[in-house]
């Protein structure tokens, strides 16, 4: 009886527990790396689902990385249709007590 009932909460627990989110796809750290991107390179696009994690010497600090898209016209050699250029967007994650620190950004094209 116990077993079973040991057994059930543990299911009940596995399927109601989400993996949580990486430190660099939090939602508010996401928000504020969409902002840093639209102010550097206007009319650029994140790509969903796009971020990577890296960590460093300090267990407190995460390495992150989102990519993004920039359109741009090249009328030479696609004519009138819009093209992406693939960015990425480097930045650092610190944990602090009850707060995460975004750094200022790499940005590379």
């Amino acid at each position: 009886m116990f077993r079973t009932l040991g057994l059930a909460a543990l299911a009940w627990a596995t399927a109601t527990h989400a993996d949580p989110l990486p430190i660099c796809a939090q939602p508010e750290v996401i928000q504020l790396v969409d902002e840093g991107i639209a102010r550097q390179v206007p009319g650029s696009v994140r790509e969903p689902g796009a971020v990577a994690q890296v960590p460093t010497d300090d267990p407190r600090i995460v390495r992150c990385g989102v990519r993004f898209s920039t359109p741009f016209l090249d009328t030479d050699h696609f004519g009138y249709a819009v093209q992406f250029r693939p960015g990425v967007y480097e930045y650092d994650v610190r944990v602090g007590r009850n707060a995460l620190f975004v750094s200022a950004a790499n940005l590379r094209q």
